[in-house]
């Protein structure tokens, strides 16, 4: 999943709401933009509130 799937499916418009439905920080939302991806376990969460209509996406570790 990305950031633009999240924030469709859960109707959110900014970073900070994002960051309070996944229980982290706006700047680690910010990090997940500037990286170009949404760090697993933080997908995992995202999946668990969309009761499994949002996909974790198994990304490589650099």
């Amino acid at each position: 999943m990305n950031l633009k799937q999240v924030m469709k499916h859960f109707g959110l418009t900014t970073y900070s709401q994002v960051a309070e439905l996944n229980g982290c920080t706006q700047p680690a939302v910010s990090n997940w933009v500037k990286r170009g991806r949404i760090p697993e376990l933080a997908q995992r969460r995202f999946a668990d509130l969309s009761k499994g209509q949002l996909k974790v996406t198994k990304t490589r570790k650099s």
